[in-house]
């Protein structure tokens, strides 16, 4: 199974409205920091075709910043529907396997991964139910971290609706922009990752998200992130469908 980290990924601490800002991998993170980054007029960090290199380059001392803020500054958590996030963290592993670090050489789905270039949708989450034994897999660790306590959660599928609620009460400009730091968009191409397309990934034709996602595939997230849908009120139903699998 996946950990269960101490702290989010993504601490950030807007002291002029008294808010912290978290989120954790494959959940808008990049978009959440340029959004953070551009309301405050940090123009260093926006130059960064890679946000998370400053936002590491300041992680000491956000998250120092964060303790002290705890049970004084609103904290506001941005979170995922566990099914989309598997699939997003997927399509990542299908192009960069820095999920599998830490694993030895010799370990049965690196070889796997490294022998086909590829693994099934199946096959990745069945690694993370049985083989992740508690580490750290990049994208994958759980949204819901030890004695969590935020006030407001925000669903990244409402986002523009929960920014504009947020912007009225607190006073802030924050503005949600999709920002595809993995991928980039060719004209008559698709979306692409990298320099591969989504429609010549190793999966065959399934590139859409619910091409991945059935009943089979469904409970095992279940099985995995149940904490995850259950702390941030997401239905085991899959949305746009009618299966169930609570």
């Amino acid at each position: 199974m996946p950990t269960q980290r101490n702290v989010s990924d993504t601490v950030l601490v807007d002291d002029s409205h008294k808010l912290v800002l978290l989120a954790s991998a494959k959940c808008g993170s990049i978009s959440v920091l340029r959004m953070f980054y551009a309301s405050s007029g940090n123009d260093e960090a926006l130059r960064h075709h890679w946000p998370h290199d400053y936002r590491l380059s300041r992680l000491e001392a956000d998250r120092a910043r964060f303790e002290e803020a705890k049970g004084v500054y609103t904290q506001i958590k941005f979170v995922r529907n566990p099914y989309f996030r598997m699939v997003s963290a997927y399509f990542s592993c299908l192009s960069n396997d820095d999920w599998l670090r830490g694993y030895p050489e010799d370990h049965p789905f690196l070889h796997m991964v490294h022998a086909s270039d590829s693994i099934s949708f199946e096959g990745f989450l069945y690694f993370l139910e049985h083989e992740a034994r508690d580490k750290h897999v990049d994208h994958c660790d759980y949204q819901l971290t030890n004695n969590e306590e935020v006030d407001i959660v925000v669903k990244i599928e409402d986002i523009h609706s929960e920014l504009a609620k947020i912007n009225s009460e607190f006073g802030t400009t924050y503005k949600y922009e999709s920002y595809w730091h993995h991928r980039k968009k060719v004209p008559r191409s698709g979306v692409y990752r990298g320099n591969v397309a989504h429609s010549q990934l190793p999966c065959g034709d399934r590139t859409a998200f619910h091409d991945l996602l059935n009943e089979e595939t469904c409970a095992t997230i279940v099985r995995i992130y149940e904490r995850d849908f259950l702390a941030y009120g997401y239905s085991f139903q899959l949305p746009d469908s009618g299966m169930n699998f609570t």
